[in-house]
């Protein structure tokens, strides 16, 4: 008798903690859930992030590397027609020779470095508007995915509805290739990333160097209409916010970040001259630092 209570007794506890288990790691994948989304949606917000300064970059030929690689193709030409007149003299010449003809055509094929200097750039009004043209096309299959994990971690749906209808805008006025309106509507776009990780996120170091970097590019915007005022004010705020992260990081943050400070208040100060010139170097250097932090 007390043998068969004892084993319903078992019986019964077994399959509660088979319950409890149950129970436990569902709670704990349900949990893990929301942070794996948020991880992915931080990967797709830096994409963009990154993307959208290259596109602004764009709009003023503004490039990290030290030269730009071009083949010369006038001593391209030159050299077929040399070669061609040589083949011409000598139909009787043995094909061993012939091929030296050709060799020598290859050999043509010469490539120059150019310097990507905003002072010595000749065609700094000369925008690429084909290359803008495939990258606003390409945001639209970007922002398809991003938008169904944005909502998931309950995003606010006005915020992720005005992307779109910017997208839409930006990629009519690069269609018309109109410069400032461009490079608004495109500032408009990163204004709106820094809304969504304000949302989601809880790292306010983050948050904050994501600020500083729209004040930057809302700046260099200004800047592009000589409205160099505004361009001060956003400068000055962008300031002051990278001040309160130099306070409180530690002495291996500061070694990491003190040379954007530097070059952050080294752009505020050159806006007083309002040179376009002088401004967009101190902006190359200083949004370069900023995309590494």
């Amino acid at each position: 008798m007390w043998k068969k209570i004892l084993i319903s007794v078992l019986i019964i506890v077994v399959i509660a903690v088979i319950v409890l288990l149950t129970v436990y790691f569902i709670k704990k994948n349900s949990n893990n859930e929301p942070t794996n989304l948020e991880a992915k949606v931080t990967q797709e917000i830096k994409y963009l992030d990154d993307k959208l300064i290259s596109m602004l970059n764009s709009f003023n030929n503004i490039s990290y590397q030290n030269f730009t690689t071009k083949t010369d193709a006038k001593n391209k030409s030159q050299s077929s027609s040399k070669a061609k007149s040589s083949e011409e003299k000598s139909e009787g010449q043995e094909s061993g020779e012939e091929s030296g003809g050709e060799e020598e055509v290859k050999e043509s094929k010469d490539t120059l470095s150019i310097p990507n200097s905003i002072l010595l750039s000749s065609d700094s009004n000369s925008i690429n508007w084909n290359e803008l043209k495939y990258e606003v096309e390409n945001l639209y299959g970007v922002w398809d995915t991003v938008i169904a994990d944005l909502t998931a971690i309950n995003v606010n749906k006005e915020n992720i509805i005005m992307f779109s209808d910017i997208l839409n805008n930006l990629t009519k006025n690069i269609k018309e290739e109109n410069k400032i309106n461009s490079m608004s509507y495109t500032g408009k776009l990163y204004g709106l990333l820094v809304k969504y990780v304000e949302e989601y996120s809880k790292d306010k170091e983050k948050i904050d160097l994501y600020n500083i970097k729209l004040h930057v590019l809302n700046s260099y915007i200004f800047a592009e209409s000589n409205k160099w005022d505004e361009s001060k004010k956003e400068a000055d705020s962008a300031v002051n916010l990278f001040g309160s992260i130099m306070t409180n990081a530690n002495q291996d943050q500061n070694q990491t970040k003190s040379k954007a400070y530097i070059q952050l208040n080294e752009l505020r100060k050159g806006i007083e001259l309002k040179d376009k010139e002088i401004y967009l170097i101190n902006y190359k250097n200083l949004i370069k630092e900023l995309t590494n932090i």
